[in-house]
């Protein structure tokens, strides 16, 4: 399909809460997952793979950033560990480790 889905570390579905960590502060995934979200629906179409990856390397830090690299410790309990770009009608993975701003892309075609 032409729908796009992003994701953050947090559950979506409120039965499944119960298994996230107590201790482990949410907002800043919860924030992430809501600005993604308003950021790909004022896209234009089509939504490319490098629309997907120039969102997920933003660093911004007015309210809060998609991309939370820790370059210098400030941010390590919340840091990005990992980004996926992923388009199954090209069968297409786009990896990194890390965030996409500094992580190496590794790109996977079936």
């Amino acid at each position: 399909t032409e729908r796009i889905f992003v994701h953050t570390n947090h559950y979506l579905d409120a039965g499944l809460r119960q298994f996230e960590f107590a201790e482990q502060d949410l907002e800043g995934s919860e924030f992430r997952y809501r600005q993604l979200s308003a950021n790909v629906a004022e896209q234009s179409t089509p939504f490319t793979m490098e629309m997907g990856w120039e969102q997920l390397a933003d660093t911004t830090r007015e309210a809060g950033a998609i991309c939370n690299e820790d370059t210098d410790g400030t941010y390590a309990p919340f840091c990005t560990v990992a980004t996926i770009v992923q388009s199954p009608a090209k069968r297409t993975l786009w990896i990194c480790a890390g965030g996409a701003r500094l992580g190496k892309r590794e790109v996977f075609t079936l």
